[in-house]
């Protein structure tokens, strides 16, 4: 063979071996890079500070050493060299942060850029673990990206901070057991010596879709401050046939307890977003069966936080109970004590069976939380707080009497828990309760 076929050989052999077949991650990342990329395909030669395992960037053991590159190389991360990782289509392993082993505030200021929420998807292999988990670290920001889970789709533990904008963490059935156990989208907790860690939201979603059994309570807040602006926090449980048993008693779709900077309950603002709850099968049970929460605050926490403006709260429960009980609904319950609830300019959206009760507030904490029910001939079907409701009547007559249906003027009525024959309802026309 002469030199030039042997050439042309080699050329040949060489544009072979570096098919797509054979993709590999860049051997040799470099440690000064700013922007590194998670593709399924690096290429062959790989695309420069390309890798094909979130694992390999990330892997950060709960309670040792992290393994990670980004936590390993020799220029460390910091907030004078942050990190972005962008990721490409397709579905990576878990991102970790932080571990028990470490100081809080010593990880951090790494930003995963998704290439959109349902293009780029974080999760462990057989949902294992959480989809994202932070212990304690700091500037953390995940942008355009899902995160996905079973048991838990998010775990945040400690202080710290982190932002999330455009994510979609998820909480799904593809996880759901035979005997299923707790399912969350969104934890957080802390230790009593743990810093307060902060949130932020921008248009994401937290969701649970799947049959409520087992502890669920879906957004988890128990010490944190979080803030949301936009998107929702929610639960849909799908109409299929999930077999017998009873909806469990610990459920709410968003539930502010009080583990952990001495049981001070999380503190959860949220500003033009959705908490609802949408049950569209249901089980079929004859027993006790406990209300469908949109917000709860624990039992067990001394204090508590939820801030709600131009927002809605909404739970969506009239579905036929198959012989067992229907299913009552209520919007914020309040099992502890020195909570605050304060929701001008919320709707509140409570539909149930026929037969079933809608119970707006309940509970012991403070509810500043005014709602305005809409005009009509007859009272809103609704439990709630002393002075909190008001609706107008309009087939009133001078007497007080509302119960003609052909006199016509409007008498405003305000929620009396002193009122009962009429309902719970007072006529500020009359000074005096509405008449049965």
């Amino acid at each position: 063979m002469s030199r030039l076929q042997r050439f042309v050989s080699f050329l040949w052999m060489s544009v072979f071996l570096a098919s797509p077949g054979s993709a590999i991650p860049d051997p040799t990342p470099d440690p000064d890079a700013t922007v590194v990329y998670l593709r399924q395909d690096c290429g062959n030669p790989a695309m420069e500070n390309c890798f094909e395992s979130m694992t390999a960037l990330s892997e950060f053991p709960i309670a040792s050493a992290p393994i990670g590159w980004i936590w390993t190389k020799s220029t460390p991360v910091s907030a004078t060299n942050p990190l972005i990782i962008d990721v490409g289509p397709g579905t990576f392993e878990a991102f970790q942060c932080g571990s028990f082993a470490e100081p809080e505030g010593t990880r951090g200021w790494v930003t995963v850029r998704g290439s959109g929420r349902e293009v780029s998807i974080l999760r462990e292999p057989g949902f294992t673990g959480p989809g994202v988990r932070g212990i304690g670290c700091v500037n953390l920001s995940f942008i355009d990206i899902g995160v996905h889970g079973g048991v838990e789709a998010a775990r945040w533990i400690r202080g710290g901070s982190s932002s999330w904008s455009n994510v979609d963490i998820l909480s799904h059935e593809d996880n759901d057991l035979a005997s299923p156990t707790a399912a969350n989208a969104w934890v957080e907790s802390c230790g009593t010596s743990d810093g307060r860690a902060v949130h932020y939201f921008h248009g994401s979603r937290i969701r649970r879709v799947g049959l409520i059994q087992g502890g669920q309570l879906y957004a988890f807040s128990a010490c944190a401050e979080s803030w949301f602006f936009g998107g929702e926090i929610s639960l849909e449980v799908p109409d299929d046939d999930y077999g017998t048993g009873a909806i469990d008693a610990n459920f709410a779709t968003l539930y502010l307890n009080g583990l952990g900077s001495g049981s001070v309950g999380g503190d959860v603002r949220v500003f033009g977003t959705a908490i609802r709850a949408t049950v569209k099968g249901y089980f079929d049970s004859t027993s006790s069966v406990p209300p469908i929460r949109a917000v709860e605050f624990s039992g067990n926490a001394t204090g508590g936080v939820f801030h709600s403006h131009g927002s809605i709260i909404s739970v969506n429960a009239n579905v036929d109970p198959q012989g067992g009980d229907p299913l009552d609904v209520a919007g914020i319950v309040s099992l502890g004590t020195n909570q605050l609830a304060h929701t001008p300019g919320t709707a509140f959206v409570l539909n149930v069976h026929p037969t079933a009760t809608a119970e707006r507030l309940r509970g012991g904490a403070t509810f500043e939380s005014p709602f305005l029910w809409q005009a009509g001939a007859s009272a809103p079907p609704v439990i709630s707080k002393q002075g909190a409701d008001l609706y107008v009547e309009t087939d009133c007559d001078g007497t007080g009497d509302c119960s003609g249906g052909s006199a016509d003027e409007p008498h405003l009525m305000v929620y009396s828990e002193n009122c009962s024959a009429g309902g719970p309802w007072f006529n500020t026309v009359t000074a005096a309760c509405r008449l049965p």
